[in-house]
């Protein structure tokens, strides 16, 4: 909640009532979890209903836990996959290039971009198929990224707060959006490397876990 009054597009308070729905669902089938999560989000991304998306996303992947999907699949058919939907993402990313407004971008102001955000929108399967695909294929190589996974909260306010501070304006151009966001993934990633050198936890989420757990976590690391 305190965390909308940064950010106006927080998802942490949908995702929270989402979870609590979704906790009964770890008793149901297989197969009528991977139905009802493909269903879903087709339903969801046609429509372009943006925050019903979530809930048939996490039931999907419930149901690819259970089938043990990414254990199973071959490293071949994981690199067949990252050509092909890399092709395709290239292909979808010119497009929107192309379509993007060429007026600057009203941060929060969606409605007067609503057919470039609905077309973005639709063609996010896409762009997640090649992300999941080379985390998947590349997985070893990917290990220094783990001290942000380490910190996902503290990270996720922190960009905010970044956003905030180096992009005051509410008026941005595409490339300068793009700019902002590289510089905030280079201070978080050099952030979280540098603070967990030190410290075991990140800072909120050690608050969590010490507000929540009966015995405090320590927050210093044993190294």
């Amino acid at each position: 909640m305190m965390h909308m009054m940064i950010n106006p597009g927080d998802v942490l308070l949908l995702y929270g009532v989402y979870g609590i729905v979704l906790l009964p669902c770890m008793k149901l089938p297989k197969p009528l979890l991977l139905t009802v999560g493909i269903l879903g989000t087709v339903v969801a991304t046609v429509t372009t209903i943006k925050f019903l998306l979530p809930l048939p996303l996490m039931i999907l992947g419930l149901a690819v836990g259970k089938y043990r999907i990414f254990e199973r699949i071959s490293r071949t058919i994981v690199t067949r996959l990252v050509v092909v939907s890399g092709l395709f993402a290239v292909i979808a990313f010119i497009y929107l290039v192309n379509i993007a407004p060429s007026f600057s971008i009203q941060l929060y102001e969606p409605i007067a971009h609503a057919t470039f955000a609905d077309r973005a929108f639709m063609l996010w399967p896409i762009f997640t198929c090649l992300y999941i695909a080379l985390i998947v294929r590349f997985s070893s190589a990917l290990r220094f990224l783990i001290p942000i996974g380490k910190m996902p909260i503290t990270i996720y306010i922190g960009q905010s707060i970044l956003l905030l501070l180096l992009s005051p304006s509410d008026l941005i151009t595409l490339g300068q959006a793009f700019a902002t966001s590289a510089i905030i993934v280079i201070i978080c990633f050099i952030c979280s490397h540098v603070w967990l050198r030190f410290f075991a936890n990140g800072p909120l989420e050690w608050l969590i876990r010490t507000g929540t757990n009966t015995e405090v976590s320590r927050a210093i690391s044993q190294r």
